[in-house]
């Protein structure tokens, strides 16, 4: 016969009699028959009695943890793990330090890398190539040089070895790539300009008489002979020496663009019977340039000496690439007793041009 435990008053549980027709287990009617009591005792009726106490049923076999799910069963205190080499809760490592040899076998994981083809931050130049040792040991290369490539950097302002002309100064490029002075670069324009290609007066025109002479030894004292030495040998012009005469020398000379400096000079003499300071017989050089005359020196039997006397005339630079023409003119009066004789020699028209 069932029981059913029923929670209630007293001591313990109240057992009573599952009813007739009960099957072992089945404590089914008789709880319905507590709920279905209604007080008249016939057991119908579908509302329980407010007044009557619904006890559940109670499994007496014991418990063990092969009947309880396992989704139910607590969970297994497990410590965590430790983790010697974590320091989460801030705490400094109070562990011995490794105090063993140093670890000499191969690294864990062996890099397949080039060699090293150079040490940083070394530099070189490769011809005109400037190249710097990166931080891998490989060379970099940075833009050609335009002149000259040493100890890996670009230097210098011009090509070893090169020319150019600076105001008339040939200049030449040093090994280092810098430009040096060969020194000034002056330049003779006139052709036989010391008269001593002979005396037939190569490079000038002559429209008149004789000129040029070769010069004996002072007080020579032969007529038709100039009186004074020349000044550079053999040869000097002779102007003047005779009444009325109109003596001329001229030559063209093309000077250069670019020319600077430029300078006409010489040398002259004067031998005259003039007295008194009245100037009579003259010599003038001057200077043609298209329609402009410039005068360059200007000589008188007032400036009579024997020794030979330097004229230098600067010229302006307007005269660069202009062709021009230098005259030479010996002038004297009709006394044929008092004349004049103008030596000239050692010309120069000199320029600062590069060739």
């Amino acid at each position: 016969m069932a029981l059913v435990v029923a929670a209630g008053g007293g001591c313990g549980p109240r057992v009573e009699p599952a009813g007739p027709g009960a099957t072992k287990g089945d404590a089914g009617p008789a709880l319905r028959g507590h709920v279905g009591d209604n007080g008249d005792g016939g057991g119908s009726g579908g509302e329980p009695d407010a007044s009557t106490e619904v006890r559940p049923v109670i499994d007496a076999s014991p418990v063990t943890d092969a009947t309880v799910p396992i989704d139910l069963r607590p969970a297994t205190d497990v410590p965590p793990a430790i983790d010697a080499n974590r320091v989460d809760s801030g705490k400094p490592d109070a562990g011995k330090p490794d105090t063993g040899p140093p670890d000499t076998g191969p690294p864990d994981i062996t890099l397949d890398l080039p060699p090293r083809q150079c040490t940083a931050p070394a530099k070189r130049c490769v011809d005109l190539v400037p190249q710097v040792c990166d931080a891998t040991g490989a060379w970099q290369s940075g833009a050609a040089c335009p002149f000259l490539c040493m100890a890996g950097a670009c230097v210098g302002e011009c090509v070893p070895g090169s020319t150019q002309c600076v105001a008339g100064d040939v200049q030449i490029c040093d090994g280092g790539a810098a430009w040096q002075s060969t020194g000034t670069a002056t330049r003779e324009l006139l052709v036989n300009p010391a008269f001593d290609l002979g005396v037939n007066e190569a490079g000038w025109t002559n429209p008149g008489i004789q000129i040029v002479y070769a010069a004996p030894a002072p007080g020579g004292g032969v007529t038709g002979h100039p009186d004074v030495a020349a000044q550079s040998l053999p040869n000097l012009a002779w102007f003047g020496g005779l009444d009325s005469a109109d003596d001329r020398l001229s030559q063209s000379i093309a000077i250069p663009a670019g020319a600077t400096k430029l300078t006409f000079s010489f040398f002259y003499a004067v031998v005259t019977g003039k007295t008194g300071g009245t100037e009579a017989d003259t010599f003038d050089a001057s200077l043609l340039a298209g329609a402009q005359v410039i005068s360059l020196a200007h000589i008188s039997n007032l400036n009579a000496t024997d020794t030979w006397t330097p004229v230098s005339v600067p010229l302006p630079a307007t005269l660069a690439g202009q062709t021009v023409t230098l005259q030479l003119r010996g002038v004297t009066n009709t006394n044929v007793t008092r004349t004049t004789s103008f030596y000239i020699d050692t010309l120069s028209f000199n320029v600062m041009a590069c060739p």
